[in-house]
């Protein structure tokens, strides 16, 4: 909670500085933590192997099947627009042929305007 305050209290510049100082810094794991997921990852492999899990996929591999799904979904979702668009229109165009047929027999005098 200080340390959140604290960097509150930063400047941007002074925060850049910090990430850049961090940078260079490697990730210190403790013996525990390494063997934890050294473990994980070679049951993992092991799955896969085994035929029992789907492989392990990168974030990167994560990141490509979301846009992709995003840009199907995007494609699906115009496809949908379009039709309304289209039925809108036709259905624009059927009261607009009623309108001219009811004005028609309204010149005819087959149909009387009632108010």
């Amino acid at each position: 909670m200080a340390e959140e305050e604290n960097l509150s209290n930063l400047s941007s510049e002074q925060i850049d500085q910090r990430l850049e100082g961090l940078k260079d810094k490697p990730i210190v794991r403790s013996p525990e933590q390494t063997q934890r997921v050294l473990q994980k990852l070679g049951d993992q492999v092991t799955r896969e192997r085994e035929g029992e899990a789907p492989p392990v996929s990168l974030p990167i591999e994560k990141a490509r099947r979301s846009v992709r799904k995003s840009i199907e979904k995007a494609d699906q979702l115009q496809e949908k627009v379009g039709r309304l668009i289209e039925g809108s229109d036709q259905a624009v165009e059927k009261f607009e042929g009623v309108v001219t047929a009811q004005e028609k027999a309204v010149q005819k005098g087959r149909m009387r305007i009632v108010k």
